[in-house]
């Protein structure tokens, strides 16, 4: 199997049936790595991104780093983002974050072609879910964040 065919859904329900309700983020993300490495697709886990902040004399800092939960190299030119939640519910603040890190990715110039927050349940009357995030902006520079919101 390709990585350019690879079924997000697939992997996700594969990794959901073993481990169920009651894993932790930290299960579902080693799991989910696992299956995309069984199937011949190779993943950074816990890439490492900064967020800069450039003074009014020019000069960039680091002021924040953090950690993507799956950077998936779906082919040498594309890249697949992937944040685990263990939740029942898509928070706002999950979107926030995955913004955060398409944004540290395009500091560094890496090809993004899709970007997931997937929620695996706590909850026995739910299933597993994603939501895609908008990953085609590119963003300018400004003051705060290193970026200006079109």
């Amino acid at each position: 199997m390709s990585a350019e065919n690879v079924d997000l859904d697939e992997i996700i329900q594969t990794v959901f049936d073993q481990l169920g309700y009651y894993g932790k983020e930290s299960f579902y993300q080693r799991a989910m790595m696992l299956e995309f490495n069984a199937r011949g697709i190779v993943v950074d886990s816990e890439k490492s991104i900064s967020t800069y902040y450039t003074d009014s004399k020019g000069n960039r800092h680091t002021i924040s780093n953090d950690r993507i939960d799956l950077y998936v190299h779906v082919s040498p030119t594309s890249k697949m983002v992937l944040e685990l939640k263990h939740s029942d519910s898509m928070k706002e603040e999950f979107v926030h974050q995955m913004h955060r890190y398409i944004d540290g990715l395009c500091v560094c110039e890496e090809p993004i072609t899709e970007a997931y927050i997937i929620c695996f349940p706590k909850s026995k009357d739910k299933l597993p879910f994603k939501l895609s995030v908008d990953h085609s902006y590119i963003p300018k520079k400004n003051i705060a964040h290193g970026y200006e919101q079109i």
